[in-house]
């Protein structure tokens, strides 16, 4: 996507260029294809920080949020599954199950349908819905749901996998939620 952009602005600004345009116009069309490639460019590099740069892939971070090692977990995620083998690193002896709460009627977003053609090698996951996940009570020691979340737009969905999710933890269980935030410098990254 990137690299067709990066064709689109050269291309135009190859022909802005070579066609006798007014001075006027054509310092509107350059500036708007600079904004255009300004844009392009900082969506790369804040991209780029906080998935690469700030070490979500990396574990560490997973020790404040997990201090004891999981005996049974469950990794959530909405078709898109990058973080399950940073778990099983990090959890190498715990009982896992993956599960992939998508739902192509309801979760109709170009990013996803792309992002799944486009990912390879993901481990296998089971297909389930997150109003009734098969998982018994109090059966499990963690849950983890990394940028997966928010793919639920109704709020009243997370609610219900989230209640979903307490009822199969056992007393002591955790359920790590990774999301963006809605804060100032989100706003100002994306």
């Amino acid at each position: 996507m990137y690299a067709a952009a990066v064709v689109v602005l050269t291309a135009g600004a190859a022909v802005i260029y070579w066609i006798p345009l007014p001075s006027l116009v054509r310092a509107a069309a350059f500036t708007g294809l600079g904004l255009a490639a300004f844009w392009l460019l900082v969506s790369l590099a804040v991209s780029h920080y906080i998935y690469d740069v700030a070490g979500i892939y990396r574990d560490n971070w997973l020790v404040s949020a997990m201090p004891q090692a999981p005996r049974r977990y469950v990794n959530l995620h909405a078709g898109l599954d990058e973080f399950s083998s940073v778990l099983e690193k990090r959890f190498p002896n715990a009982e896992r199950r993956i599960l992939d709460f998508f739902d192509p009627q309801g979760m109709t977003e170009p990013s996803i349908t792309r992002a799944r053609k486009l990912a390879r090698d993901q481990p296998v996951a089971e297909h389930v819905d997150f109003r009734a996940l098969p998982v018994g009570d109090d059966a499990l020691d963690a849950a983890f749901l990394i940028f997966a979340a928010h793919e639920l737009r109704e709020p009243e969905s997370r609610v219900e996998l989230l209640r979903e999710l307490r009822r199969s933890l056992a007393a002591n269980g955790r359920i790590v939620v990774v999301e963006h935030l809605r804060d100032v410098p989100n706003l100002l990254a994306f």
